[in-house]
């Protein structure tokens, strides 16, 4: 690749670099992951730094993968002989291709692509936009193949120009990313490997995720330093069945879901207020009752969980406030239900039955706790349910374990537990009143100014990278009262979904987004802006590199 790319300027080799990546899918859960890892890991072998260094260059596979997925590290080592060291890292997988719909054989083909959105049937904006080449079309161009070309093309000019480099720079490539972030987290593994034996000082991570307009005409280019954060609420609804001739004696868990639905899921009140941040409100992800078939029978169970975005709330206040809302919501369906079947029976002359209109609201570990209390061996089922499940999805292991816990309850007592799920997502972003965080922020406002200057783009620094990355993995800045919230509520989290708290907590990388920039990405117009994307960024990480070198710790 290395033949193809040098004489060429780094829009160029951005642009072709992108061209190339793009062709190859890697779907997130797929084996294109690890074609395309391949083919990462063969342009930087092919780079005369690495053909001189090729122990500069290594992969590290994923540990009990069904893919065999890998991430690539490539490492750039000054001649100051330094430990001072910066991340640059990318995800190499993309979402699928299915929305493409009729074009989907070429969504793949950049080239092809810009001939489709140039024809007249197409809406006036894409087209336009295609007819001034300086758009890129394709699955990935965006999220992010065009990030990962961009650190390609970095890391070649600094390998051939070392004198620029006062540190050294670790360059990570990761699979999974849009899925259950397994590259990354396993990558916080080798880092740590590296900052125990090599003593590596990881004083900056960037991310080059895509960045795009937060309002019609915005040519704002963000720079964010920190990401916001997720948790998974999940609601596993147990209510009581009943023939629909008797409807008005069930405890319809749908109406329940329905109920926390209407009441979290878009709710401005549930949305943290943080100025100049873009900030959204829980949503739903999943909605369903858990029968099988038809029958007439009413629902017994239902399953619910919400996209739940956190930037600077707690998990605890979290879990508070969600069982709150789900109390109220019990107490206030429950005489609801109640009312309506006496009026029903009053006003048919019919006699009443004694019913138990009750709904316990239990958080997990509350739940755990009332089965442990009553000698219920709540490890024992865990473990017999993870031998015997045949689930790939792990929300969905999660509801069976809930589900195989709840049939030890004798009375099946109507209910609702809050819990959470996967993923989750450390919130973090730089603390600018620090020393370390002064220095950070000031690095990256001289390069921002420079850049500036120098093309007329106009910068604008946010806390919170607001579309989820894996840059969520390299520092944990909460609370031990977070962290034992999370992993009493998270039901068998290691398992499911293991983090590595341990060496993130230890390291605190500052992780900061200096993205791409273009539209609609995940969607079947999916573009990448060439100019700033192609040409700008790469000169602003390169600055943002220098500067932070430069200055002392």
């Amino acid at each position: 690749m290395y033949e193809q790319l040098k004489g060429l300027s780094t829009f160029e080799q951005v642009e072709l670099l992108t061209k190339t990546l793009v062709s190859y899918p890697s779907y997130s859960g797929t084996e294109g992951e690890t074609l395309k890892a391949n083919v990462v890991q063969e342009i930087i072998y092919s780079f005369p730094y690495f053909q001189q260094s090729p122990e500069h260059v290594w992969s590290q596979s994923i540990l009990e993968d069904l893919y065999q997925r890998k991430n690539v590290f490539a490492l750039i080592r000054s001649n100051k002989k330094t430990k001072r060291t910066i991340i640059l890292h990318a995800h190499i997988d993309t979402v699928h291709t299915s929305d493409y719909g009729a074009i989907q054989s070429i969504a793949h083909q950049p080239d092809a692509l810009l001939r489709y959105f140039k024809q007249d049937h197409v809406p006036e904006e894409l087209k336009k936009e295609a007819e001034s080449g300086d758009w890129l079309f394709g699955r990935g161009s965006l999220d992010m193949q065009s990030g990962v070309a961009v650190h390609l093309a970095n890391m070649l000019y600094f390998s051939e120009n070392l004198d620029e480099l006062e540190g050294n720079l670790l360059f990570i490539f990761n699979p999974d990313e849009e899925a259950e972030h397994v590259g990354i987290k396993a990558a916080v593994k080798e880092l740590y490997r590296l900052y125990k034996t090599e003593n590596f000082q990881f004083e900056l991570a960037i991310n080059n995720d895509f960045i795009t307009p937060l309002y019609e005409g915005d040519q704002t280019k963000y720079i964010y330093t920190g990401t916001a954060g997720k948790v998974l609420p999940a609601f596993y609804i147990q209510g009581r069945e009943s023939h629909v001739g008797e409807a008005l004696t069930a405890i319809d868990p749908t109406v329940l879901s329905s109920e926390i639905v209407r009441r979290v899921a878009y709710n401005l009140d549930f949305m943290e207020e943080i100025d100049g941040e873009h900030v959204m409100p829980p949503s739903v992800l999943l909605q369903r009752d858990e029968k099988e078939a038809y029958n007439v029978q009413t629902p017994l169970s239902a399953t619910l969980y919400l996209n739940y975005f956190i930037y600077e709330k707690s998990i605890q206040n979290v879990i508070y406030e969600l069982k709150a809302v789900t109390q109220e919501v019990a107490e206030d369906m429950s005489a609801k239900m109640q009312k309506t079947y006496e009026s029903y029976c009053r006003e048919r002359n019919i006699a009443e039955k004694s019913i138990d209109w009750s709904i316990k609201v239990q958080t997990f570990q509350e739940f755990v706790k009332e089965l442990e209390d009553r000698g219920v061996n709540t490890t024992e089922i865990t473990t017999r349910v993870f031998a015997s499940n045949g689930e790939r999805d792990a929300r969905q292991i999660a509801f069976r374990l809930i589900r195989e816990l709840v049939a030890h309850d004798p009375g099946t007592t109507p209910r609702i537990i809050v819990f959470l799920a996967t993923p989750y997502l450390p919130n973090h972003t730089i603390e600018r009143d620090t020393p370390e965080g002064k220095r950070i922020i000031a690095s990256i406002e001289k390069a921002a100014n420079e850049i500036s200057d120098a093309t007329g783009e106009q910068f604008a620094m946010k806390r919170f990278f607001p579309f989820l990355a894996d840059g969520n993995f390299l520092n944990f800045s909460g609370s031990e009262t977070d962290l034992q919230m999370l992993r009493e509520n998270f039901p068998a989290q290691e398992k499911l979904f293991p983090i590595p708290f341990d060496e993130m907590k230890e390291m605190q990388i500052p992780a900061i987004n200096l993205g791409v920039y273009g539209k609609d990405g995940h969607r079947w117009t999916e573009r990448v802006y060439k100019p700033y994307s192609f040409e700008t960024l790469p000169l602003l990480i390169r600055s943002v590199i220098k500067h932070l070198f430069r200055e002392t710790k």
